[in-house]
């Protein structure tokens, strides 16, 4: 019975398999011992039998404790995945609208006249261009001098016709400030108001108008302003001087100009002396003979090569008619 108690006890903890290994080895324990050793009692094999059983139990007790213990988790409730955070974008701050920028005053201004640059003043009105006043020479004369004004912030305009290659002296004079512009109409900047002059000499590069702009600036002005234009005169070919005669009007004068070497003699002369004057002058402002000398001839040499311009003065209060015999050796 005790035998069999145990059997049920291993059949009900074991599992079948290891069940059928512990009869086939107690079966072979009984056979060995059945041909080694004298044939054993029936409480001999009971005896065997129990402490094989017992020693089996014991196994199976110590592996069932060593087993490591598995504990499944009830189930739950479905986990749904949440998404991973995403970055929200953060909007940019907001920055207050700026004020309407007010724009700035001009710094400069300038007159829209033809070829000129002009003086230029800060956060003033445009300067006013009057309308041009042609200048033309009085018959026997080569030179005019016309009286202006200028208002405040404006420019006088004058204009006048000449030839290419002609050489002009052009100027100004004021007690106030008055600046000179002189320009051609084909564009042509002779003397710009921002060279701060009152006086302009030099050759012309084409035929038209010319024109003589006098601006009053920083206050309305009175001037006169001075134009000449010099007659060229040539000698025949092969010849050492000439003759050149005019007509004078009363208190105005005739200009020449005529070309020599440096080293050269001139010899020149205005008849009738009484009432006629000479001026001679280098066109660079080189002058040899001033008209306030009172003297109607010059006999010298001359200090350098190039243009000389010879004026015959009438001193006289009515029209006069001159010859003037030139000579340059």
């Amino acid at each position: 019975m005790h035998f069999l108690k145990i059997m049920d006890y291993s059949r009900r903890n074991m599992n079948k398999t290891r069940f059928i290994g512990i009869l086939l080895l107690l079966s072979g324990l009984l056979l060995a011992s059945c041909a080694r050793y004298q044939p054993l009692t029936f409480e001999d094999l009971q005896t065997q039998a129990a402490l094989f059983a017992q020693a089996t139990l014991t196994r199976i007790a110590l592996d069932t404790l060593a087993a490591p213990t598995s504990t499944i988790p009830a189930p739950t409730a479905t986990e749904t995945a949440s998404p991973l955070p995403t970055d929200t974008p953060v909007p940019p701050p907001t920055q207050a609208p700026a004020p309407n920028a007010t724009p700035l005053p001009p710094t400069e201004t300038r007159v829209p006249t033809v070829g000129i640059t002009y003086i230029t003043q800060s956060a003033t009105p445009r300067p006013v261009v009057y309308d041009p006043i042609r200048l033309s020479f009085a018959e026997g004369t080569t030179n005019i001098t016309q009286e202006g004004s200028a208002a405040y912030n404006s420019v006088r305009r004058y204009v006048f016709w000449a030839a290419k290659n002609q050489f002009v002296s052009i100027s100004l004079s004021s007690a106030g400030k008055v600046v000179l512009g002189v320009s051609g109409a084909n564009g042509t900047v002779l003397l710009p108001f921002s060279a701060g002059k009152t006086s302009y000499s030099g050759y012309l590069n084409d035929n038209g108008d010319w024109y003589i702009d006098a601006a009053a600036n920083p206050q309305a002005v009175n001037f006169t302003v001075y134009l000449e234009i010099p007659e060229r005169l040539s000698f025949p070919a092969g010849a050492y001087g000439m003759t050149a005669a005019g007509k004078i009007p009363a208190g105005r004068s005739h200009n020449f100009l005529v070309w020599a070497n440096k080293g050269q003699r001139l010899k020149v002369s205005a008849q009738p002396g009484a009432g006629a004057a000479l001026a001679i002058v280098h066109v660079d402002g080189t002058e040899l003979l001033s008209a306030s000398a009172g003297a109607a001839s010059y006999n010298d040499m001359l200090p350098k090569a190039g243009d000389y311009i010879i004026t015959v003065v009438n001193l006289t209060g009515s029209p006069l008619n001159f010859s003037l015999p030139i000579e340059i050796r």
